[in-house]
């Protein structure tokens, strides 16, 4: 049963990045009610809409600094995570670390991990949700390891989508994105059109036969507008039919209004 009439309570975490920041404006624009976690407790960026928006400081590590907002919420979504491991500045960008503003991201070399970043802060705040009264928790995954970078990025996403999957105490959503772009990012502009080029070419031309046998077969996957991740995340938090993985390809029809059908 669809629950497109419901108005949940949303809690986003990472809600002040470049995927969950669309989240929480989406989901806004629906008439749901956002609360967005972020240790800084205050919006990156001066659009009107975050007004709207309940921005509260945590650490995403310490379920207690957070607890009252979960427990008064219906829905998580955890939209954080680390693309490259050694990159230390986007690390202490998504503010979700006990050091201060003032601190020195190599004294912490141990939290700028693929593990500690996409799979264990999304397992604690999973155990936290448990706990209280979330009916749904929405984890932003990955469709595969870009190019060129460690595949533990895809192993601990997926560690988490296993272990999340197990709670029975909420409805579990995994989003597979591909590349995320839109006119925000205009460097990411030029790949995400040489990716719809490469499917294409794939598809409709003795290409494709070479592809699928090579390594390259895992990149088929057509890139995302940030929009249509979003708007997907918060169609699959009102229907209640939705759960399980939803892959690239899924998400990119989501204009076409198919999700769910």
């Amino acid at each position: 049963m669809s629950s497109s009439l419901i108005k949940h309570k949303i809690l986003v975490v990472g809600g002040g990045g470049y995927i969950g920041s669309e989240i929480c404006r989406t989901a806004l624009r629906a008439g749901h009610q956002v609360t967005a976690l972020c240790r800084s407790g205050s919006a990156k960026s001066n659009n009107p809409e975050n007004k709207e928006i309940q921005w509260v400081g945590c650490d995403v590590f310490e379920p207690e600094t957070y607890r009252k907002e979960l427990e008064s919420c219906d829905t998580v979504v955890h939209s954080m995570g680390l693309l490259m491991e050694n990159d230390y500045k986007k690390i202490v960008n998504y503010n979700f670390f006990k050091s201060g503003p003032a601190s020195n991201p190599q004294d912490t070399p141990n939290l700028n991990t693929y593990e500690r970043i996409n799979r264990d802060s999304a397992l604690i705040l999973a155990e936290a949700a448990s706990k209280s009264n979330i009916k749904t928790f929405v984890f932003i995954s990955a469709h595969d390891t870009p190019p060129f970078v460690d595949d533990r990025y895809i192993t601990s996403k997926r560690e988490a989508e296993k272990r999340i999957s197990e709670y029975t105490e909420f409805r579990s959503v995994f989003l597979r994105p591909s590349l995320v772009y839109d006119s925000s990012r205009p460097l990411v502009l030029p790949i995400a059109f040489g990716q719809h080029i490469f499917n294409f070419m794939s598809e409709k031309t003795p290409l494709g036969c070479i592809v699928d046998k090579t390594m390259l077969k895992k990149w088929k996957a057509p890139p995302v507008l940030n929009s249509d991740l979003a708007q997907t995340v918060v169609s699959a938090i009102e229907n209640a039919n939705i759960s399980g993985i939803i892959d690239a390809q899924t998400i990119s029809q989501i204009r076409s209004n198919k999700l769910g059908e």
